[in-house]
């Protein structure tokens, strides 16, 4: 990841310019395997916005000089190909990883969590970033020049100490292992965030409920859709593709059965939402402050083909305050 030749030429001597540098180079990319990186170096991907926003007077910077922290992590978003853009390119794939940079600011330090969620893991799974040998660090251009400014003191970078190509060795000898890696996410509890992802789920939970019963020795399937009317009716409007009598003494009973399934499902699924909107609520009061006052900035390359620009970063993180993918003006 490159910044253009007028940039370089104008801060190529700066401090500041080495550290996005030593960033750019050192940087974890979250949810990318190891050919994905190896794609995103190859090609010549300008984010001398990004450059521009940590230079003294940048808006990184002030966020520095507030006293606040900027953390900063890496993804991949595709950048879909046309069959002139592959021609030109000397490809066959149909699209390019292009590099997306992460900028977290807040009045305090963010927690060294990762979280796993995957196809391969489906469970939220929350574990210390060093389990993996991660970590938010200091860039070592900013441990060198604390004399000259306190601010980049307070500038973190996701790294990982193990090799990438270990890690897609983990592939043939660790599969689970290897997803750990592929798809972890810095972790962190918003608290308006979080509060809203868990009313959402509990709410999705029990908008489409499945009661599974034996009819005559065959397994069956009865579900009810919130919306779609009083469980007795959907019930019987499902009695004939299971070939029974929608006001037969069979119908009758699985009614009575899965109203009382649904009860008992109701019940389980807003119990675990209470204990999860506690577990927010005991936060301290300042740690949520602080992590509900965190600025987002996401930044887009540009590059051998245009990509488009996105404001979600993740579920955790919420959506950008600031897409950037453009030098701003001066």
């Amino acid at each position: 990841m490159l910044c253009s030749d007028d940039f370089a030429a104008e801060y190529g001597t700066d401090e500041r310019f080495e550290m996005c540098r030593e960033i750019l180079d050192t940087v974890f990319f979250v949810g990318t395997e190891l050919d994905g990186v190896h794609d995103v170096r190859q090609y010549p991907w300008d984010i001398s916005h990004f450059y521009q926003d940590m230079m003294e007077g940048g808006e990184l910077d002030a966020h520095l000089q507030q006293g606040r922290y900027v953390h900063l992590f890496a993804n991949t978003e595709a950048a879909m190909l046309t069959e002139a853009e592959k021609a030109k390119l000397g490809t066959t794939q149909d699209f390019l990883l292009a590099p997306v940079i992460i900028a977290a600011t807040c009045a305090r330090e963010l927690p060294a969590k990762l979280a796993f969620k995957s196809v391969q893991h489906p469970e939220l799974e929350i574990s210390d970033m060093r389990r993996l040998r991660m970590g938010w660090a200091v860039p070592v251009h900013a441990m060198f020049n604390m004399h000259n400014s306190s601010a980049v003191s307070r500038v973190r970078v996701l790294t990982c100490s193990v090799r990438r190509e270990t890690i897609d060795g983990l592939q043939r000898t660790n599969e689970e292992q290897f997803h750990r890696y592929t798809y972890a996410m810095p972790h962190i509890e918003i608290p308006r965030l979080a509060r809203h992802h868990i009313n959402s789920d509990a709410d999705d939970r029990l908008g489409s409920v499945q009661f599974e019963t034996d009819v005559r020795g065959l397994p069956c399937v009865f579900e009810y859709m919130r919306g779609g009317g009083p469980l007795r009716e959907q019930v019987k409007d499902m009695a004939e593709e299971h070939g029974l009598d929608e006001d037969g003494p069979e119908i009758e009973k699985i009614i009575k059965e899965f109203t009382a399934y649904m009860k008992t499902t109701c019940a389980a699924v807003r119990k675990e939402r209470d204990a999860a909107l506690e577990a927010i609520n005991n936060i301290p009061k300042k740690i949520q402050e602080d992590h509900d006052g965190i600025v987002l900035y996401k930044y887009y390359p540009s590059g051998p083909v245009s990509v488009q620009v996105h404001p979600p970063v993740n579920r955790f993180y919420g959506n950008a305050d600031h897409v950037v993918a453009r030098l701003r003006e001066e």
